[in-house]
């Protein structure tokens, strides 16, 4: 995974142009964090919502791309084949 950082148990603070910023708990403490980055990648729970930061991002005119149960509840290979055609895609 050239590149590529992976960050779970964060909560998404804002999206901006270039960069991400995160909340995120270290020993105990609310740490906020600003990450560049070209692209990114955000899993959300289980519920099929589009959350008010990619519907922000979308106004801005970013590209976003919903898979797996963030379109609909179905199974892992949905999600997995959904994200495939998605990284063929960008």
């Amino acid at each position: 995974m050239s590149g590529v950082e992976l960050i779970i148990g964060s909560t998404v603070c804002e999206i901006r142009d270039g960069e991400i910023t995160i909340t995120d708990y270290i020993d105990g403490m609310t740490v906020m964090k600003a990450i560049k980055a070209d692209s990114i990648v955000n899993a959300l729970g289980r519920q099929s919502v589009v959350p008010e930061e990619l519907t922000k991002a979308r106004e801005l005119g970013k590209e976003v791309h919903l898979i797996g149960d963030a379109r609909s509840p179905r199974k892992a290979s949905d999600a997995i084949l959904e994200g495939f055609l998605v990284a063929l895609e960008i």
